[in-house]
């Protein structure tokens, strides 16, 4: 079988060992290994359930409420339900405080007790799977001002309950 791309940027096992290939403009790829088939997810403009855009950088390990999260180029992150198929994508919106804190994503996280979280240049975001929203962490310095001149590569909670991130230029912040 042959999922008729040669560009891909990222692959994914699932736990049923479905495997989740993303690809560069050619949407996201699912086989079956079993079938020996694939199946492509790509963007439709007049239909707000499909993935946000065709070249797809990355797709996490399903987390809180089996989903899986899909980093698009310019299509902002994308809420994925593989069951169903269907795609629900959030973009950064600078009226609503609770829209995900940034579009230029640098890091998520996935996991089925904690949630979605996500690094952005301009702090962290964690989805709120009750409210269908995020929960944001801006970046502040010593003077408690906002700034958003470091970006986070990684971002790691503690037993505690507190966030660790690794940053671009701004060393292991404790948050």
């Amino acid at each position: 079988s042959n999922p008729g791309d040669n560009n891909f940027r990222f692959i994914r096992e699932d736990k049923d060992g479905v495997l989740f290939l993303a690809t560069f403009g050619g949407g996201l790829k699912k086989f079956n290994s079993n079938l020996e088939t694939f199946e492509s997810y790509l963007h439709n403009p007049g239909d707000p359930s499909t993935i946000s855009n065709d070249t797809v950088f990355y797709i996490s390990k399903e987390g809180k409420g089996g989903y899986s999260w899909v980093y698009t180029m310019h299509g902002g992150i994308n809420r994925f339900d593989k069951n169903t198929g269907i795609f629900k994508y959030y973009r950064h919106n600078k009226d609503d405080s609770e829209s995900i804190i940034g579009d230029f994503y640098l890091f998520l996280d996935n996991d089925s007790a904690r949630g979605a979280c996500f690094g952005t240049n301009r702090g962290i975001s964690k989805y709120n799977i009750e409210k269908d929203n995020f929960d944001n962490y801006y970046y502040r310095n010593s003077n408690e001002e906002f700034y958003d001149t470091y970006g986070v590569n990684f971002v790691e909670m503690d037993r505690s309950g507190i966030f660790w991130l690794g940053t671009q230029g701004g060393g292991l912040v404790k948050y």
